[in-house]
């Protein structure tokens, strides 16, 4: 499921816009294992998770002139993403053919991230052959979970960037730098079932988004 909005309309000498998103995705997975033995067919492994997935998101900008060839942009985003899973498993750990359901940590996870972001970019358009954007995003987050043994964080994290672009006839030629910072998959935080090894692979809410330089 996924509903979102959009709205723009001019504010004195300006222009406004908002947007909005909310996503909703359910994942239920059923996995079974087999065996084939002179008696027949014999059950190793079960596993049985559901995954649900929330997302919902709330931005509002506005922009202006500033000068000639100049134009500002303000804004804040603000966004909460959500993880919820249960997991059962049951594997022939000694193999006499019986299934035995397997003790999973944190077997009902939660996941939950309420992150804002504030944003400000100024594009300028130096002359026919020249062009400059550069801005600074500012994003702090709050990480909860589940796991009684992994404690909620904040986060928070600057993200400059600058983008040259200097023309030449039909040549093109660039300037880049920027600070990006990925966005965490909660996927890498609970428990799953490794279908490979056929194991349970514990899950890391202690993992942190990548930086990155460029």
């Amino acid at each position: 499921l996924e509903i979102g909005g959009e709205y723009k309309a001019p504010v004195g000498p300006g222009e406004a816009a908002a947007l909005f998103i909310v996503r909703r995705t359910q994942s239920p997975i059923l996995d079974y294992r087999n065996r084939l033995e002179p008696s027949g067919l014999v059950e190793v492994s079960r596993s049985d998770s559901l995954v649900e997935l929330g997302e919902d998101i709330i931005r509002a900008s506005y922009s202006w002139r500033i000068g000639e060839g100049q134009s500002l942009e303000v804004g804040g985003e603000g966004a909460r993403n959500t993880l919820d899973q249960t997991l059962t498993a049951f594997f022939d750990v000694n193999r006499d053919g019986r299934l035995e359901q397997i003790a999973i940590p944190t077997a009902n996870a939660h996941v939950e991230e309420a992150r804002g972001e504030l944003f400000a970019t100024h594009k300028w358009a130096v002359g026919p052959r020249l062009s400059i954007e550069s801005s600074l995003n500012y994003e702090f987050s709050r990480l909860s979970n589940s796991y009684p043994f992994s404690p909620e964080r904040k986060l928070s994290f600057l993200k400059p960037r600058l983008d040259a672009r200097y023309r030449v006839g039909a040549d093109q030629y660039r300037l880049l730098v920027e600070r990006t910072v990925s966005q965490l998959d909660f996927a890498n935080f609970v428990p799953r079932y490794n279908v490979v090894d056929d194991k349970i692979d514990a899950g890391n809410p202690g993992l942190e988004p990548e930086k990155v330089w460029t």
